[in-house]
């Protein structure tokens, strides 16, 4: 497993802001679904069928703006400022709709 820093960007209203995750998994997709699974407020009714994921019927939505994969020297140090959150794909799969955007 590999560490990476995901910027997700969340939209609500016109307000946006941008919040990096901290998260170790196989690989960069499994790393951005897994940061907006962490940022989200209702992760069991995600909307996971367009670019943007959608949370709460719509009132929060997800992006990503940027993924970058940490290089092992690194990890202690960020481990000591931010939440590291670990790929779960049980989790993510009872997620939503994450299953059926999964075989789409």
């Amino acid at each position: 497993m590999s560490y990476f820093l995901v910027k997700v960007c969340i939209y609500t209203g016109e307000y946006e802001k941008s919040s990096t995750s901290f998260v170790k998994a196989d690989n960069q997709k499994d790393a951005a679904d897994t940061a907006i699974y962490g940022e989200s407020h209702s992760p069991e009714s995600l909307d996971w069928s367009n670019q943007v994921v959608e949370d709460m019927g719509g009132e929060f939505l997800y992006s990503i703006n940027s993924i970058i994969e940490v290089q092992p020297c690194d990890v202690d140090a960020l481990e000591r400022y931010l939440t590291l959150y670990y790929h779960d794909a049980e989790e993510l799969a009872s997620s939503g709709n994450y299953l059926q955007q999964e075989a789409a």
